[in-house]
């Protein structure tokens, strides 16, 4: 069970560093952030380990991303950090150019440490493939066109994983 406690847990700020300052080397440069962040061995495993198939190509951190022909578009959907009893978090949706963006959550787990967690209630995604819209064996993109990200269907889910999972 995670400690809910906003004294002895970490804050927005703190979770906002975390990912700020996460180092990964490319090419034998230090890269930063959060792309550095979703680049990292252990975050592309945790996120296969989602079931649900999508690329981190791109990702946005902001509201209705859109490329010139609205493919990448996160209608109902708003990136950025948030807190659920005073656990912080931070909303992302990522894609690749020929997919649907497909949401997914970055926290700080009950072990101190940057995790990732992608809600499937909802999301939008093909759910017969349990992959994004537009991958490559799925439905087109614009299948999905008229589909509404349902932030607070997310953000229960989320709230039931942290709850009785811890975060593991």
């Amino acid at each position: 069970m995670y400690i809910i406690n906003a004294k002895m847990g970490p804050t927005v700020k703190d979770l906002k560093d975390r990912i700020d300052n996460f180092k990964i080397i490319e090419c034998g440069e230090p890269v930063y952030g959060l792309y550095a962040f979703l680049n990292n061995d252990n975050t592309i495993y945790r996120l296969r380990d989602s079931h649900i198939k999508f690329s981190t190509e791109n990702y946005t951190e902001a509201e209705s991303s859109s490329d010139e022909d609205g493919q990448f578009r996160t209608p109902g959907f708003k990136a950025g950090y948030d807190t659920i009893c005073s656990i912080p978090f931070r909303w992302v949706a990522a894609g690749g150019d020929w997919e649907k963006p497909v949401v997914f959550i970055v926290f700080i787990n009950q072990h101190d440490e940057l995790d990732v967690y992608v809600p499937k209630d909802g999301n939008v995604y093909d759910r017969d493939k349990n992959a994004a819209y537009g991958n490559y064996e799925c439905k087109s993109v614009y299948d999905a066109k008229d589909e509404k990200y349902d932030q607070i269907a997310m953000r229960n889910e989320f709230w039931n994983y942290i709850q009785y999972k811890g975060g593991d």
